[in-house]
């Protein structure tokens, strides 16, 4: 009895089961994991990223695993819960631009993860988590972007403080007082702090002498204060100079390959600013350079001008 008909229709069968099984699974596969939860943290890390080449350290204040998934901030008022999520949204952009990963906690306030250096190893040992549940080995020597707000700043400012080798940049919202810094390698690191004119939490006052001990001895340092706002407050245009800054800061300071250390950023690269005496590329400022906020770019020199409420009276070097 010939049973090859029968046996091929069977075979042809089960070809075509398999080829559609195959097509059902692609096109319905989720996106390779992006979202990584371990206890007290949660790690993003863009699907479309090769190898991480830097972290954005993210510490409140706000619950900042917020950043990466839609849960909630925790934040006083509606506004401002919904300001961050969006906040959120620019930042994983920011983060699959340029290959970082972003690191969350629920452990926000002080209390919580307090200025102290047993903090920083559980920040460490965190990130030396995530590498290990996500199979992103390069975590551990990635470098690292602070971003510290409110209740997170006392720790995000003394992390970089004591590890500035591995810190790229300190970006401080509405922060209580920074240290008074005396090395050199931790006043390399950029750092910005962007203020609330009507902060009754926050001591501005100590904060603006902390910036101009730091920036008098040569710190990377800039401070913007937002006109007409309190501490629990997240406008766009604060969002903007947020993102803004970290972007120019994440490309002068990562190297062209993944490898590379974090480039040195000179102080004369950047440009100048003070409501006395407006803005101006290093060369061509007029006024106290060490007095001044410290920018990575012209760009970010005007957008802090125009941020601050000064833009009807700028001032720029005329050779721009």
């Amino acid at each position: 009895m010939n049973l090859w008909p029968r046996n091929r229709r069977v075979l042809l069968f089960l070809l075509v089961t398999l080829l559609a099984q195959v097509g059902t699974s692609r096109e319905g596969a989720a996106a390779p994991t992006e979202v990584f939860e371990f206890g007290d943290f949660v790690l993003y890390v863009p699907s479309d990223v090769p190898t991480v080449r830097g972290i954005l350290l993210t510490l409140g204040g706000p619950d900042t695993r917020g950043f990466v998934w839609e849960g909630g901030f925790g934040a006083p008022t509606a506004e401002l819960e919904a300001s961050l999520h969006i906040l959120g949204q620019e930042l994983r952009t920011l983060t699959a631009d340029h290959g970082l990963a972003m690191l969350g906690t629920s452990r926000h306030g002080q209390g919580a993860l307090p200025n102290q250096p047993w903090s920083d190893e559980i920040i460490f040992k965190a990130i030396g988590e995530a590498a290990r549940i996500s199979g992103r080995r390069e975590l551990v020597s990635a470098p690292i972007f602070a971003y510290g707000i409110s209740g997170g700043t006392a720790q995000a400012a003394g992390f970089t403080a004591r590890n500035p080798g591995r810190v790229g940049a300190l970006l401080l919202k509405a922060p209580g007082p920074p240290e008074r810094l005396g090395s050199v390698e931790a006043l390399a690191v950029p750092t910005y702090m962007i203020l609330a004119e009507h902060d009754a939490i926050a001591d501005s006052e100590a904060v603006m002498a902390a910036f101009e001990s730091n920036r008098r001895a040569g710190g990377l340092w800039g401070v913007a204060i937002e006109p007409g706002v309190p501490h629990h407050s997240l406008t766009p245009g604060h969002r903007a100079l947020t993102v803004n800054w970290l972007r120019a800061i994440v490309e002068q300071r990562l190297g062209a390959a993944v490898q590379d250390p974090l480039r040195e950023v000179a102080e004369s690269s950047g440009w100048l600013g003070h409501t006395d005496t407006g803005i101006s590329d290093w060369t061509g400022y007029a006024g106290d350079r060490k007095a001044a906020s410290w920018f990575p770019s012209q760009a970010t020199a005007e957008e802090w001008w125009e941020f601050t409420g000064r833009e009807d009276a700028r001032e720029t070097d005329s050779s721009q």
